[in-house]
């Protein structure tokens, strides 16, 4: 007893199992392909992933290292304040003092 489709002919003259049996050589080999480029897809993420993690370190990093700077500056200028006033308080202090010494003068105190 004949199976269904066992002993036909497709229309190019090839069996029909010859065709259904290259019909699932073909369809694995589709499958493998897909898991192929499914597999290089992740792999070129994760690598646009460890790419965009070390720019990010190097941003941190070069953030920290700005901070550290600013801080040291900060610094320096807080304690060249300490020792020196800005000229701009040296000066309004130079006016106040000749404003009470022309204040004296006139008033005579």
């Amino acid at each position: 007893m004949k199976k269904a489709g066992e002993g036909m002919q497709t229309s190019g003259g090839v069996s029909m199992d010859a065709y259904e049996y290259r019909m699932d050589v073909l369809e694995v080999k589709m499958e493998q392909i897909e898991r192929k480029i499914a597999n290089k897809a992740d792999e070129i993420v994760s690598l646009q992933v460890l790419q965009h993690r070390q720019e990010l370190e190097d941003i941190y990093q070069t953030m920290r290292r700005i901070d550290h700077q600013i801080k040291a500056i900060d610094r320096e200028l807080r304690t060249f304040s300490i020792g020196h006033r800005p000229l701009e308080m040296q000066a309004d202090q130079k006016r106040s003092k000749d404003s009470l010494r022309l204040g004296k003068g006139l008033f005579g105190t």
